[in-house]
């Protein structure tokens, strides 16, 4: 079987642009920016247990609004997903690495990949997308999986709230925003931080 190629970026590049912990939402573009002059491939397993590389991740936020409010669709890990590390919890995130194999097609290698893990992830119409930004950047040393990965959360926005999962997720929901509480003690790490300090603005 050949070796899964994943797209990293030098930790000492990012910390150049300015160190921070948690959640960045302002002055994000020139992180972006520098991310795509910046990035190369290694071998997943090189890569999975050294610090000194982090692992550039989509962390797509699927959201849907009607006349009730905000929602936001929320998923659940399988027990056995490639990532044990985050098995069984709760994330809003829906997401996973950039490998080599987006370089392909011409174009944004990050953009390509998000939309990639998209499809594969949940049972979405593109078509019923209504909008698509990138909201912030999320570093995370406290633990051994955010020491390894560093997070681009995008927000997608569809008309549509029948989206079903796939892959390793277990199940999938639209949670109205005020009601996501109730779950954040399930939360994978990331989550959490993203409802506290984005989703929420504690």
């Amino acid at each position: 079987m050949d070796k899964e190629r994943i797209l990293v970026v030098r930790k000492d590049i990012l910390c150049k642009l300015g160190y921070f912990q948690g959640i960045l939402t302002e002055d994000i573009e020139r992180y972006y920016k520098e991310i795509l002059r910046s990035y190369i491939f290694r071998d997943r397993s090189e890569v999975e247990e050294d610090p000194s590389f982090k692992q550039i991740i989509p962390y797509i936020l699927l959201s849907y609004r009607d006349i009730d409010g905000d929602y936001f669709f929320l998923t659940k890990r399988r027990d056995d997903p490639s990532e044990r590390r985050l098995s069984s919890r709760y994330s809003l995130g829906i997401g996973g690495h950039i490998n080599d194999y987006d370089l392909e097609d011409t174009g944004d290698i990050i953009q390509k990949g998000m939309f990639r893990e998209l499809a594969e992830e949940v049972e979405l119409d593109f078509s019923d997308i209504v909008s698509s930004r990138l909201v912030g950047m999320i570093n995370d040393d406290s633990d051994l999986v955010g020491k390894v990965h560093f997070g681009l959360v995008y927000k997608i926005e569809t008309r549509n709230r029948e989206v079903g999962v796939r892959s390793e997720l277990e199940e999938g929901l639209f949670v109205k925003k005020d009601d996501l509480l109730d779950y954040y003690e399930g939360m994978e790490r990331w989550s959490q931080l993203v409802y506290r300090r984005y989703i929420t603005g504690e």
